[in-house]
Parts: structure tokens; C-alpha cells; sequence
């Protein structure tokens, strides 16, 4: 089903080919009367959205999908005319009708929505959250309710501290805060466990980890997430080097890092820098067909600055869109995205550095 696209990717790393290959696998075993259902693929949003639907439906066929493969050479054209049951956290790309469509991304604005229930405001924190709020499916526990409201922090970066770098360690009283006591109030609490939620998700590399995330969230809740513990606290390993680079780089109100792919943790990065250089950060991953550009602004901007920076729009010059203070993109040609981004950083009156990193 999708062997024209494994065939263009042959030179991408051997996880996301072995992804699209699990994909395609799934696609063609897929009996095309199940109840089928879209979601956001590697993202703590995406995941959680997909707990809620299994705990819903034990017997629902979840499809993780991430932009990259969506976008992919002959993929949308597939994936577009299955039967959709429902699609959540992502743009509505099906052909025929769906039950349900739920979403929270400025930059679907204007498309068009082929779905009987509609749940979906630019203003919503999550994808999970507004899922929550539709009563589209059964209602959910606590242990549920709980990872949704991880992600009204992970979905929106509002955190007031850079990701960790201690090791994960099940007896951590913070991480063991009963939902009870847990709200948006509570800060630290739910910031240190949303980042569990983060890394355990950057942690994921095939089809079936996440097919059992689904499994796992939705019977245990936040506990499941320990079984990552080993590659949570080796991903936070990297990331203390990662820091030591980042404190090396120039102050710029706009600072782009360019990196190969799959060699440094770009979520860390951003988040490091945003903290003490920069106001907008920009990843620039090189991939074999390209550039993956990620887009992220500085929080407690003043409104006059945030109206100026509107990442959505500067994403869409690059085949992209998503928040206005998270989007991401795709260029194949670097020194248009180069010279583009210095003429945007002109026009605006902001200084803009340009960075090659490596670990």
C-alpha cells in the first residue's frame, strides 16, 4: 500500500523506515470494516488521544500518524480514501465522511471539514483535551483525565523550567502526586510529570511501542510510563551534553540551529535556549530528502512582540503551519529558507544568528 513510499525513503534512518514499513504492514492486514481511527503519531498529545480511544474501544484500529509520513510520496492519496471512523490531532485529510473529526491547530483554519461531529477551537490547549470536552466517546477515568491534563502542558510548552536531566526514579514523591491533588495550579507536579509524559513519548521507535502505549496508558495511566525508564534517563543523559553545547551558542532575538537528524534531541534544545538567548528558536534537521524545520517562541513576550511573531505564518512559507508559538515546516533548499528567514528577521527589526551543532 504504501511500497512507493518506502522505496523513495530508503536513505532515511532505519527506525522510520522500519515505521513506515510497520505502517504498511498494518495497512494491508487491515479489514477495512474495523473501526478505524487517526491520530497524531509521535507526539505526548497524539498519544494520549489514542489511551482515550482504546479505553473507549478495545477493538478500535488506531493509526498513528505523523506529518512527515502524511506528506509522504504517495501516502496522503492512500490514507485519505480509507474509512475513517474518526481523526484527532491532526488536519482532516480523509476523502469520505467520518464520524467524528477533533483538532486544535490554528493552521487548519479554513480547510475543509468532511465529518458528522465536529470538536475543534485554535484556542484549546490539546487535541486530548478537546476529544475530552466533545463527549464523543464514553466517559473517562481518572487515571485518564489525568494524562489529558499532562497535555494542556506538553501541547502548548507552558512550562516555567527546562526539561530535566535527573534520573527517572519511581519513588520520586513529586512524580508519585496523586491526581486528586493534581491541577494546573499544582506547577511543579505537573510540570515534572509531564515531562515524563514528553520524554517517554521521544522514547518510542516502532509501530508496536506504540500500539502497547495505547494498551498501557489506557489500563494503567501515568505508572505505564515507567516502563520507559531506561530510555527516558538515557535520552535525559544526552540531553545535560546537549546543554553544555546550547550555553556555547550566540545570543540572537532569532537563533536557527542546523543539525543532522536523529543526532541531537531538538525539543531540549529549543527549550534551553528560549530560556536565557533567544526569542524564537528554529531547528533546522537535515534529512535525506531535506530540511525539518521547528519553529518555537520565547513565552512572556509582550503582546506587541507575540503579534509580530506569529510562528504559523512564517511556517507556512515553508510547507507547514500549526500554533502561533509552535509550528513546524519542510524546505529542500537551505539557502532559500536562509535567505528568507533573514529578510523576515529584517523586516521585523530582529537580529538573527545561524548555528551548525554537533554533539
Amino acid at each position: 500500500m504504501l511500497d512507493e513510499f518506502l522505496n523513495s525513503i530508503k536513505s532515511y534512518p532505519d527506525f522510520q523506515r522500519k515505521w513506515v514499513d510497520d505502517l504498511n504492514q498494518f495497512l494491508k492486514r487491515l479489514d477495512p470494516n474495523s473501526s478505524i481511527i487517526a491520530t497524531h503519531g509521535h507526539c505526548p498529545d497524539g498519544i494520549v488521544a489514542g489511551s482515550m480511544i482504546r479505553y473507549d474501544s478495545e477493538f478500535a484500529e488506531i493509526i498513528p500518524i505523523d506529518y512527515w509520513v502524511l506528506n509522504g510520496r504517495g501516502v496522503r492519496e492512500r490514507l485519505e480514501d480509507l474509512h475513517w471512523k474518526g481523526i484527532v490531532d491532526l488536519e482532516p485529510f480523509n476523502k469520505r465522511p467520518t464520524e467524528y473529526w477533533v483538532d486544535h491547530h490554528i493552521g487548519v483554519l479554513g480547510k475543509k471539514i468532511n465529518s458528522q461531529k465536529i470538536r475543534y477551537d485554535y484556542n484549546g490547549e490539546s487535541g486530548s483535551f478537546q476529544l475530552l470536552l466533545s463527549n464523543f466517546l464514553r466517559p473517562m477515568p481518572d487515571k485518564i483525565i489525568e494524562l489529558v491534563t499532562l497535555t494542556r502542558i506538553t501541547d502548548t510548552a507552558s512550562y516555567t523550567f527546562i526539561p530535566p536531566t535527573y534520573e527517572l526514579d519511581e519513588d520520586n514523591e513529586i512524580l508519585n502526586t496523586r491526581y486528586e491533588s493534581l491541577n494546573l495550579e499544582n506547577k511543579t507536579a505537573i510540570q515534572h510529570k509531564a515531562y515524563v509524559l514528553d520524554d517517554a513519548v521521544r522514547s518510542i521507535s516502532t509501530f508496536e511501542e506504540m500500539q502497547k502505549t495505547y494498551d498501557g496508558l489506557a489500563k494503567e495511566g501515568f505508572i505505564f510510563l515507567f516502563k520507559y525508564k531506561q530510555k527516558i534517563n538515557q535520552l535525559r543523559i544526552q540531553r545535560l551534553k546537549e546543554y553544555e553545547i546550547a550555553e556555547n551558542l550566540p545570543k540572537a532575538d532569532c537563533l536557527v540551529f542546523k543539525f543532522d537528524d536523529g543526532k541531537l534531541t531538538p525539543y531540549s534544545f529549543h527549550r534551553k535556549l528560549l530560556n536565557s538567548k533567544c526569542f524564537v528558536s528554529i531547528s533546522v534537521a537535515k534529512v535525506p530528502d531535506g530540511y525539518k524545520l521547528s519553529f518555537r517562541r520565547k513565552k512572556g513576550l509582550n503582546p506587541e512582540m507575540n503579534k509580530i511573531l506569529q510562528l504559523h505564518n512564517l511556517a507556512k512559507q515553508f510547507n507547514g503551519g500549526g500554533h502561533e508559538a509552535a509550528s513546524g515546516g519542510f524546505t529542500t533548499d537551505f539557502d532559500n529558507f536562509k535567505l528568507e528567514m533573514e529578510r523576515w528577521s529584517l523586516k521585523n527589526n530582529l537580529s538573527i544568528q545561524f548555528c551548525d551543532v554537533e554533539l
